[in-house]
């Protein structure tokens, strides 16, 4: 019987700017949710790159903190909304982009489009 095991302070986030770094990522995830163990950048295999490829694997030190970082579904970073959702056990050995999760292109252009309406009006963002 093969069952997942949900991990909860651990979450999957994607649709990251580029020209974000690791610090960065860290310094806007702590500062909303709380204290950060781990970053692991999502790469496919085979394919390493270079800095931050736009999505990543974030573990916080606890379940309250990852549930307050899901609570940044959506918000945007520098323009872009990012998206972010629960990992399980057996994701963290295939480091890929899930297939399970994906978001009505219609939806993702209302936020795009509300996200760059917005863009100058946060002046107290730093991103």
């Amino acid at each position: 019987m093969n069952t997942l095991q949900i991990n909860r302070n651990q979450i999957f986030v994607h649709n990251l700017p580029y020209k974000l770094s690791k610090e960065d990522i860290i310094e806007y995830f702590s500062s909303y949710a709380g204290d950060i163990l781990n970053i692991s950048f999502a790469v496919k295999r085979g394919n390493p790159t270079k800095g931050n490829p736009g999505k990543c694997y974030i573990q916080f030190k606890d379940e309250i903190s990852a549930s307050k970082a899901m609570k940044l579904n959506g918000r945007c970073i520098l323009g872009q909304p990012i998206f972010i959702k629960t990992t399980s056990s057996s994701a963290r050995n295939d480091i890929s982009f899930p297939d399970s999760y994906a978001i009505p292109m219609r939806r993702f252009q209302t936020i795009r489009r509300q996200c760059l309406s917005n863009r100058y009006e946060d002046a107290n963002s730093d991103f």
